[in-house]
């Protein structure tokens, strides 16, 4: 279990603990609110690694 996982269920998250919730909570909920073949598409590229963080804020503005 990860630290901050731990600190959600056991202790009291910090603000910055409540932040990174709500943004993996919001990411979350956009990847199950599109179709299945980008959401494919995405899964694919965050298994790559970091980049895809300004690959997909480019694709997403276009």
């Amino acid at each position: 279990m990860g630290e901050i996982e731990w600190r959600a269920r056991y202790a009291t998250p910090t603000r910055s603990d409540l932040l990174m919730m709500a943004s993996v909570l919001a990411a979350y909920q956009e990847l199950i609110g599109m179709s299945a073949k980008k959401r494919d598409k995405i899964i694919k590229e965050l298994r790559k690694g970091p980049g895809i963080v300004r690959a997909a804020a480019k694709e997403g503005a276009a």
